[in-house]
């Protein structure tokens, strides 16, 4: 076959497809950066979502806005205990928000003590800093066992974990789920006392003798410390009548939590896959093109 024929089949065969291929990946790459510029809310919704009263159809939209100014108000290097209270019936609708907070204080260096009133809360609080670490960008280095996090094991006894919590913290927190001593651990480094927290979360899918577990803490420890829940939808009445009361920030059900993570993901974080996706696209369309201009050139020629 002599070289005439072949730049004309390679032009009429390979040629066509490639240029075709330009046009859905620069909608692919677009496409994202539209889709989260988007979530993010103008000033003057998130200033007329903080006065929605409570119980209106869009009060949850003002009560995320609310919590996840909380959150961004933790201080740089500070210490945040995390209540661990659900299991794999949960999973699915709290691992990804308590993934990306752990995301966001571990960027703050904020460290992290884990505490679990329900056994499957440990498996939890051990999966959600694994997705973190996976799907975030902290990075495995920048987030260490002992150093960044500390898992403080499992309240036993309900209403009575929470007291036994609020009022005999430091016994409770002398060793840490694997029975060391947490006396020289950097994630425990200052903490002796529950009022050492600059704030203390919930992720929880049930309560404890009728009562959400952050709600009996805030009823035994006299403490000043901001208070924020996440819960699932099935028990959001259950912590309703405390919120503004013994909680500072509440986040329940499906719709708000939804809400919580297209809030702080755009802004804040940048996934590893999403990174290797966008790049990958965007190497894909420069061989695009680089081969496209080489076969229109060596058709003229």
């Amino acid at each position: 076959m002599s070289g005439k024929r072949m730049r004309n089949l390679f032009k009429s065969d390979i040629s066509f497809p490639e240029w075709a291929l330009v046009l859905p990946i620069m909608l692919v790459i677009l496409s994202r950066f539209i889709f989260f510029s988007v979530l993010e809310p103008d000033a003057e919704t998130v200033k007329s979502s903080r006065s929605v009263p409570l119980y209106s159809q869009d009060a949850i939209s003002g009560q995320v806005r609310h919590s996840i100014d909380i959150i961004k108000g933790i201080p740089q290097d500070s210490h945040v205990l995390i209540l661990v209270n659900y299991g794999p019936e949960a999973r699915f609708e709290l691992e990804p928000a308590l993934s990306l907070l752990i995301t966001h204080l571990a960027q703050k260096n904020v460290s992290i003590s884990f505490v679990s009133m329900a056994p499957t809360g440990i498996e939890s609080s051990f999966l959600a800093s694994e997705r973190a670490i996976e799907q975030g960008n902290i990075g495995k280095d920048n987030f260490l066992y002992n150093r960044n996090y500390t898992h403080l094991g499992y309240a036993v006894g309900d209403s009575i974990a929470s007291y036994m919590v609020a009022n005999d913290f430091s016994d409770f927190a002398e060793r840490d789920i694997f029975n060391a001593s947490t006396k020289k651990q950097l994630a425990m480094e200052k903490i002796d006392d529950l009022s050492d927290y600059s704030m203390i979360f919930e992720f929880s899918s049930r309560t404890f003798d009728g009562v959400p577990a952050i709600v009996a803490l805030s009823f035994f420890s006299s403490s000043p410390i901001k208070k924020t829940a996440f819960c699932t939808t099935d028990i959001v009445p259950a912590y309703i009548p405390f919120n503004g009361i013994y909680l500072d920030g509440f986040i329940g059900g499906y719709k708000s939590i939804s809400q919580f993570k297209n809030q702080i993901r755009p802004s804040e974080f940048e996934s590893n896959s999403d990174k290797i996706f966008r790049w990958s696209l965007i190497y894909i369309l420069v061989l695009v093109l680089v081969s496209s201009l080489t076969s229109f050139v060596r058709g003229r020629k």
